[in-house]
């Protein structure tokens, strides 16, 4: 399994080959990382599930695990890309840090390549830490005590905010937005 760090100084990634990993923003783990043999255990996965035949899938090979489905994963200098076909829909997954903000970007591509219509549902998960590393690590359960998140109505956006337990008045956020080029999606 081949692993690549994104960066751009202060914002950082560790991606794996199957679609695993970790984000970092300064000294705090923005989602968790456990740490396991295979290391695709932690991330920010991605999932896809079609009503009519009911499959569940990721474009990573990481974390649904399918034997038997390829996945084309492309490391170049400032982006991965994964690229998958499942039951006549293709997907092409980019993730890459912002050079020049303190942000992830996933841009997701679905091509529908069969002779009907599609009915796909597309979730994200990531499990959020907002925590000092080896805070979350001696303690991840007390950590998730102090991650609050919420819905900021208008712009399919969710906020997760944490303050740190040790200074009241420091604040820690993390959001994630979705969005599409298509008018006929919904969030």
């Amino acid at each position: 399994k081949e692993t690549v760090f994104l960066s751009n100084g202060d914002y950082r990634l560790r991606i794996s080959s199957a679609g695993g990993g970790t984000s970092m923003f300064d000294d705090v783990l923005l989602t968790r990382y456990h740490r396991d043999s295979l290391g695709e255990q932690s991330g920010t996965f991605t999932y896809l599930y079609d009503h009519k035949s009911e499959a569940l899938w990721s474009p990573t090979y990481a974390p649904t695990r399918i034997v038997g489905e390829k996945v084309k994963t492309v490391f170049g200098d400032e982006k991965v890309r994964f690229f998958k076909r499942v039951g006549g829909i293709a997907t092409m997954l980019e993730v890459s840090v912002a050079q020049n903000e303190h942000a992830e970007f996933r841009t997701l591509e679905i091509t529908n390549e069969r002779e009907v219509n599609a009915f796909l549902s597309v979730a994200q998960y990531a499990e959020v830490s907002l925590a000092k590393p080896m805070d979350d690590i001696r303690h991840p359960e007390f950590q998730k005590l102090f991650v609050m998140s919420d819905i900021l109505p208008g712009d399919d956006c969710l906020l997760f905010s944490r303050v740190d337990p040790a200074d009241h008045s420091s604040q820690v956020f993390l959001a994630t937005l979705a969005k599409s080029s298509r008018k006929d999606m919904q969030f």
